[in-house]
């Protein structure tokens, strides 16, 4: 049983929905389940890299909608990491 109450806070149902919309951009490509954890751990460094690029970039115009969406992209490789792991002794 969950100790924590059902009650999520905005921000992360946000970033939920924002991880969802991006998901189903990709539908078209291979399911996450079919990876291994050691490419998705590659894709993950990929985009945290980017991310990295998008805040530094940032002090010098950057735009902060990119900084979100690459957030994003690391949320998602992470939950595909999470839910692989999962899947592993099923």
């Amino acid at each position: 049983m969950n100790k924590f109450t059902t009650t999520i806070r905005s921000e992360v149902l946000d970033f939920a929905n924002e991880m969802e919309l991006k998901l189903q951009k990709n539908d078209h490509k291979e399911h996450w389940r079919k990876l291994q954890l050691q490419v998705l751990f590659g894709m993950l460094v990929e985009e945290a890299k980017e991310l990295e690029n998008e805040i530094f970039a940032c002090k010098y115009g950057g735009v902060l909608r990119r900084i979100k969406d690459k957030a994003v992209d690391v949320g998602n490789f992470a939950m595909m990491i999470w839910d692989v792991a999962g899947n592993t002794n099923k």
